[in-house]
C-alpha cells in the first residue's frame, strides 16, 4: 500500500535543478516588482502618463498612468502562480511537466522583466 505524496515531497523540491530554478524565478519576480515600484511611481506624483509600449517603425505608440506598467510583473507572477498550482495539483512526479511549467515561468518572468527595462529606457 503506497501513500499519497504530500506537497512536500514534490518533485521541486526533491530536485536541486528544480528548487534552483523556483529561486531563479522568484528572483526575476522579485526583480521586476522592484523595478516597478523603483522609478514609476515618481512619474505619477507628477500627473505624468508615462509610455507603455515602444515600436522601432512608430516610437511611442501606447501611454497611460503609471500604474498600468504593474500589470507586467502581475502578469508574471500569475503564470508562475498558476503554473505551481497545476504542478501541485496533476504531476506529483512527473519531472518532465514540472522542468516545462518551471521554464515557461522562467521565460516569461525575464520576457516580463525585460519589457520593464525597456519601458524603464524609453521614460529617462
Amino acid at each position: 500500500m503506497s501513500a499519497k505524496p504530500s506537497a512536500s515531497s514534490t518533485i521541486i523540491w526533491r530536485s536541486r535543478g528544480m528548487r534552483a530554478l523556483v529561486a531563479a524565478v522568484g528572483l526575476l519576480l522579485l526583480v521586476g516588482w522592484m523595478i516597478s515600484f523603483w522609478r514609476f511611481p515618481a512619474f505619477g506624483a507628477q500627473g505624468e502618463v508615462v509610455p507603455l509600449h515602444y515600436n522601432i517603425y512608430f516610437g511611442v505608440d501606447s501611454v497611460g498612468p503609471w500604474w498600468r506598467i504593474l500589470m507586467i510583473p502581475g502578469f508574471a507572477t500569475l503564470v508562475f502562480g498558476l503554473n505551481v498550482l497545476i504542478l501541485f495539483g496533476k504531476s506529483q512526479d512527473d519531472r518532465m511537466m514540472a522542468t516545462l511549467l518551471l521554464i515557461t515561468s522562467f521565460l516569461v518572468a525575464l520576457l516580463c522583466d525585460v519589457a520593464l527595462v525597456f519601458i524603464l529606457l524609453a521614460n529617462v
